[in-house]
């Protein structure tokens, strides 16, 4: 497997697009410094322009990177929740490429909860844009099979077997004046 993350991180580099397991589910991925590779992303995908893409990152450190103020919930649940299926929502710094963030102030970021997926984003040395692996408006792919159907097999795809959690992360905006649930994933949480 050491070989494929190579192979992938090497894809990464040149500006295209892979998909790879998460722990919630399937995701494709790009250099979100790139914009001509996210913008394949969003074709892949069949996503429109005007959602931002989120960014994985394999450690707290990555977040700094991309992230213009952490606020102190941030860390509280960094602490109970990652590597997990919580995304949150913060401000972002404002040399992150406009495609990637749809042209907000904001960007989503989480650690998820997958070996591979965390290897790989430590060989990449850098966050990841990633989205799940499905065309918009399908259910998410949880296995390299369903990533195949439905976006082809020019893809890279990082096969780890079915996702562990198979339900979409919680996605929580923390940059509002009282954090707000965007939407319910697999990580409930209690905000009084």
């Amino acid at each position: 497997m050491i070989e494929k993350i190579q192979q992938a991180v090497h894809i990464l580099k040149t500006g295209e697009v892979i998909a790879f397991p998460t722990d919630t589910v399937y995701g494709i991925g790009a250099d979100p410094f790139n914009s001509e590779a996210v913008q394949k992303l969003f074709s892949y995908k069949g996503r429109p322009s005007n959602k931002p893409i989120p960014l994985l990152i394999s450690s707290i450190e990555q977040a700094t990177q991309v992230v213009k103020e952490i606020p102190p919930l941030f860390s509280e649940l960094a602490e109970k929740h990652w590597p997990g299926a919580l995304t949150m929502i913060l401000k972002a710094k404002p040399d992150l490429p406009k495609v990637v963030t749809a042209g907000q102030s904001t960007i989503g970021i989480r650690i998820p909860a997958n070996r591979l997926a965390c290897q790989l984003i430590q060989e990449f040395g850098s966050p990841i844009a990633t989205t799940s692996a499905n065309r918009s408006d399908y259910r998410p792919a949880t296995t390299a099979l369903q990533v195949c159907q439905q976006l082809g097999d020019e893809l890279l795809i990082l096969d780890d077997g079915p996702t562990e959690i198979q339900v979409s992360s919680t996605v929580l905006d923390l940059t509002t004046r009282s954090p707000k649930i965007i939407r319910q994933g697999s990580v409930n949480l209690s905000l009084h």
